[in-house]
């Protein structure tokens, strides 16, 4: 599959995120390294995955970044190639994990999940975010100052969750970077901070992931 081509859209600028220090907050409650939080309720929620960044103001135009989702079983291994959610697929088959497109308040994009209709086989939905056509481009995720992902309920519900990420050094070879995981376990969903920077892209991510790419 080919996961850098897809239909012209407007530009949308870069994210940016470390692998350490590592520093995010739920419910006001400020969290170090990579622990995760279990999200609240007996039932499991209906969520929106919500992701800024701020990007250089020098060449503010020229960045364009895409947020995804990659549905994973316990081997850590995407589901199928139907089961990777980005630009050009953006709704899984069950329609569980849904690309909705820019954020409406900013910078950044959207991907609402429903956790009760998750399939079973599915243990882990991993958020990467990249740099679209970064080599040709020439840019790094260390061009851009700042990077968020924020968890809240649907519709309209309370933030569960958020991971802010500092600044990465200007000559990090990055330019994507695996920043959480919504991680199933026996007793529930929990939302991990990750922070794993590729210097290959989207493409490494998949590929980790078991998902050739050409």
């Amino acid at each position: 599959m080919y996961v850098e081509e897809r239909p012209a859209v407007g530009v949308r600028p870069v994210a940016a995120g470390p692998q350490t220090p590592r520093k995010w907050s739920v419910m006001g409650v400020p969290l170090t390294g990579g622990d995760g939080v279990p999200l609240p309720g007996s039932a499991p929620p209906a969520l929106s995955v919500g992701f800024g960044w701020t990007p250089p103001e020098e060449s503010r135009a020229d960045f364009d970044v895409d947020a995804a989702a990659l549905m994973l079983d316990d081997a850590g291994a995407v589901l199928s190639e139907d089961h990777f959610v980005h630009f050009n697929n953006p709704r899984s088959p069950d329609g569980s994990v849904e690309h909705r497109g820019p954020a409406p308040d900013g910078p950044g994009e959207t991907i609402d999940v429903d956790l009760a209709a998750v399939p079973d086989r599915c243990a882990r939905i991993a958020f990467p975010v990249s740099i679209f056509d970064a080599a040709n481009r020439a840019q790094r995720l260390g061009q851009v100052r700042a990077v968020s992902v924020r968890v809240t309920r649907r519709p309209g519900g309370p933030e569960l969750a958020r991971y802010d990420l500092p600044a990465r050094r200007d000559d990090d070879p990055a330019t994507a970077v695996l920043i959480g995981a919504l991680d199933r376990g026996a007793e529930g969903w929990t939302f991990r901070a990750v922070g794993r920077g590729y210097p290959g892209g989207l493409r490494e991510i998949a590929h980790d992931h078991g998902l050739p790419v050409r």
